[in-house]
């Protein structure tokens, strides 16, 4: 399995010359998966272009190039992800030394398998890779993505069971949510994330 990871972790990073389905210019990511189990409910075709902002910033986050993952951000963004505990929290970064903070910060690696729109949303679903020499990482994690203008505005650790995935509304005009909006549901500790909890994955 590390194997495996390691070699889908080295296809990530081919995608900085455009050779990998990872590329923003050739993203290639499917509606259906059936390593990424039941879709959420309401789920329908995602728009290409904003499943291609989340390819690009996976594969930057890849090849640790968290300045070029964090220019796909806007600012503000909502980020929401879970505590040691397994708690879910979400905080707005305004700065783009945060951003670049909480990309840094991820301790995987992730392939996108499936994207999907939900509402005003784009949820992706990623096997999350063990970076060279970083911690051990597997597993399937969804994220749900809300874009303005080709850039991030909030990005939600969506739960493993999609069926009980709930959404903030946009703030108007298509912003990010309120920090303020609970998040649907806890996350379960050791979930994600470096495997004592300590960190968020993708």
């Amino acid at each position: 399995m590390a194997a495996a990871a390691l070699a889908l972790a080295g296809v990530l990073v081919a995608g900085q010359g455009g050779s990998s389905p990872l590329s923003s210019a050739g993203c290639a990511v499917p509606a259906r998966s059936a390593e990424a189990g039941p879709p959420p409910p309401g789920a329908r075709s995602a728009d290409p272009r904003q499943t291609a902002v989340v390819c690009a910033w996976a594969a930057a986050e890849a090849r640790a190039d968290y300045a070029g993952a964090s220019a796909l951000f806007a600012l503000p963004s909502v980020i929401e992800t879970p505590d040691a505990g397994g708690r879910i929290s979400i905080e707005q970064l305004a700065r783009p030394a945060d951003i670049q903070d909480f990309n840094r910060g991820l301790t995987c690696a992730a392939l996108p398998i499936r994207s999907l729109a939900v509402a005003a949303y784009t949820v992706v679903s990623f096997r999350l890779l063990t970076r060279p020499g970083g911690s051990p990482c597997a597993g399937i994690a969804h994220t749900a993505f809300l874009m303005r203008g080709g850039r991030i505005v909030a990005w939600l650790r969506a739960p493993d069971d999609l069926s009980r995935l709930r959404l903030p509304a946009p703030a108007p005009g298509g912003g990010a949510p309120s920090p303020s909006v609970p998040a649907p549901s806890p996350v379960p500790p050791g979930g994600i994330g470096a495997p004592d909890g300590s960190a968020p994955a993708v």
